[in-house]
């Protein structure tokens, strides 16, 4: 009996070896343009509340770039020179701006999210329709823990990137208006100015290789440890009769430490 069960355990160890080696195989690299176009596909639904948004995130980052303008002619145009009616139009203007500014800012917070979770939706429904079809042989095969990973902390952490993308796209172009501004005002200056960008992409793409091996082991180790949980949470019976709960504990304990390990 004991012997069937070290055997049993064996088997059950080579098979995890077996999916771990498929399931980074599956993962692939940490970036895939074929899938970021994928992605994209599932905007066509929301496509009005995406040019919406884009609209907006335009509106939001003209008026932050046009303040800090306005203030340059009030103090050097207006102030300076004592020109009481030119800054009486400034302040007009820097009024109408900030006005601009607050309802772009609100409605891309309004539009951009709800064509992010827009994607979700219909990425989970798709997901979960994918998975009714599906041979049984694929869920014998296949453990229910890394299953679950890939349909719910997976999404979870587009539904992030979503998020991330919004403020970036929108710091992107409010920092493409303010160096097309610093060129305006004064070019040779901005140059001075723009010369660390060169050393800073370098760095970027020095550093972004061992990032993205990172994010790579994180991942696995997160499906790792959520199928480890799914599974003796599904087969606790079998596990109590079988007197594993020591057992599973220590290997949930590895599993649960070699991910702190490659978090930190």
């Amino acid at each position: 009996m004991m012997g069937g069960m070290r055997g049993l355990n064996a088997a059950g160890d080579r098979a995890a070896n077996a999916d771990n080696i498929r399931d980074e195989s599956i993962v692939g690299a940490a970036y895939d343009h074929r899938v970021v176009m994928r992605l994209l596909t599932y905007i066509a639904p929301y496509k009005n509340d995406a040019i919406l948004a884009v609209l907006a995130v335009a509106l939001y980052t003209a008026a932050n770039v046009c303040i800090p303008y306005l203030v340059k002619l009030g103090i050097d145009g207006a102030i300076a020179d004592g020109n009481l009616e030119m800054l009486h139009w400034v302040g007009a203007a820097s009024l109408l701006v900030a006005v601009l500014h607050f309802v772009g800012n609100y409605l891309q917070f309004v539009f951009m999210p709800r064509v992010g979770q827009g994607i979700l939706y219909s990425l989970r429904t798709k997901m979960f329709n994918h998975l009714q079809e599906l041979s049984p042989s694929f869920f014998h095969r296949t453990p229910v823990g890394q299953i679950m990973s890939r349909s719910q902390s997976d999404v979870l952490q587009l539904q992030e990137t979503f998020e991330l993308i919004v403020q970036s796209f929108s710091d992107l172009l409010s920092l493409v208006g303010i160096v097309t501004m610093m060129l305006i005002i004064d070019w040779q200056l901005a140059l001075i100015c723009l010369a660390i960008v060169p050393p800073l992409f370098f760095i970027l793409g020095y550093w972004q290789k061992f990032a993205r091996h990172s994010f790579m082991r994180i991942r696995r180790a997160i499906a790792m440890v959520n199928g480890e949980y799914n599974q003796n949470i599904t087969g606790v019976r079998v596990v109590q009769s079988l007197n594993r709960q020591d057992t599973n504990m220590a290997h949930f304990d590895e599993l649960n430490s070699e991910h702190l390990e490659r978090e930190s």
